[in-house]
């Protein structure tokens, strides 16, 4: 339902709008033909928390970064300003214009037919990503969708509007993973996470440096993300 959609739209906050951040560990699912497997493994992410108000229409300037990259994106959609979505976009969107043409052309008619952005709790940084985990509304149905964005190192965020966009960062596929396993929040709309215990137990951590982005998180501590893993006894 709504393909566009979820490819489109995953702590307290001050009145300023910069979201307090802490580090997250999110259980990593297998999905095999039959069942869904809980591994051992989990990723180090960066969560960032919002109040349940419509923080992405409030016009205070001291938002930070990932917020003023949301805003701009979801300003563009309603607005259907093509040329504004282009320019938010990671560079690579636009290579395949009737794709993009497409895809930004289904998100323009979703909001037209009455699509709500009910809330954005939640967002999460890992490995020169960002995805926000968005609350959508739709003829009285409410369901949850990630907003994918890609860090481009200069302090600012490309949307990636596309499936094709997302499926090059396997990075996402973990989180994606998380979020759609039977125990994670796409099907019970709670929230799981790996605990301290688990981490401490791990046997392995491995940084992460798969994407574009990865490579100044690797040479910046603060910025580093990681994959814990336990080998069974």
């Amino acid at each position: 339902m709504l393909g566009a959609a979820i490819g489109l739209l995953g702590l307290g906050c001050n009145v300023a709008l910069a979201a307090d951040a802490r580090v997250a560990y999110l259980p990593i699912a297998f999905h095999a033909e039959s069942q869904t497997i809980q591994t051992t493994a989990c990723l180090q992410v960066t969560e960032r928390v919002y109040p349940q108000s419509a923080w992405w229409e409030n016009a205070n300037g001291n938002a930070e970064a990932p917020e003023r990259a949301f805003k701009a994106v979801i300003a563009a959609i309603k607005h259907k300003d093509r040329a504004a979505l282009l320019k938010l976009s990671h560079p690579g969107e636009g290579k395949d214009v009737k794709e993009f043409d497409e895809q930004t052309g289904a998100l323009f008619r979703q909001f037209e037919a009455g699509l709500e952005l009910a809330a954005v709790p939640r967002g999460y940084e890992f490995d020169g990503l960002l995805v926000y985990l968005a609350k959508l509304r739709f003829k009285g149905e409410t369901f949850v969708a990630p907003s994918m964005f890609f860090d481009h190192n200069d302090g600012s965020f490309g949307f990636l509007p596309s499936r094709r966009g997302q499926l090059n960062h396997p990075t996402y596929l973990l989180v994606e993973a998380w979020f759609k396993a039977t125990c994670g929040p796409g099907a019970t709309g709670r929230l799981t996470y790996s605990t301290d215990l688990t981490i401490r137990r791990a046997t392995h951590r491995m940084p992460v440096a798969l994407s574009g982005g990865s490579s100044r998180s690797l040479r910046n501590p603060n910025k580093a993300f990681f994959l814990f893993l336990t080998r069974r006894r």
